[in-house]
């Protein structure tokens, strides 16, 4: 792919604090499109959700939740493939 636009990757650094949750996820995700063509909320999706059940950021609990949410927004089914990954820093205790 950097053939075909001349950019090159940036690397980052991230340092998680202890029980910190990072989640990635591809635009499939973010856009993926409901019956209006309106895309997924998914920032706002996240926010009730945590504010629902801080447990949430369980790893595997949040990406259940994300893939549920995009699909159910999508009306069941997303158009676009997907990947969604959260990793999770142990605790220091």
């Amino acid at each position: 792919m950097f053939e075909l636009t001349g950019a090159r990757p940036v690397g980052r650094s991230l340092s998680p604090a202890a029980d910190e949750t990072l989640l990635l996820y591809s635009d499939g995700v973010a856009e993926a499109r409901d019956g209006n063509g309106d895309f997924h909320p998914l920032r706002e999706d996240l926010a009730a959700a945590l504010r629902e059940d801080p447990g949430l950021t369980e790893p595997r609990r949040l990406v259940a939740h994300v893939r549920s949410a995009a699909a159910l927004h999508a009306g069941g089914r997303l158009a676009d493939d997907t990947t969604v990954l959260a990793v999770r820093r142990a605790s220091t205790r």
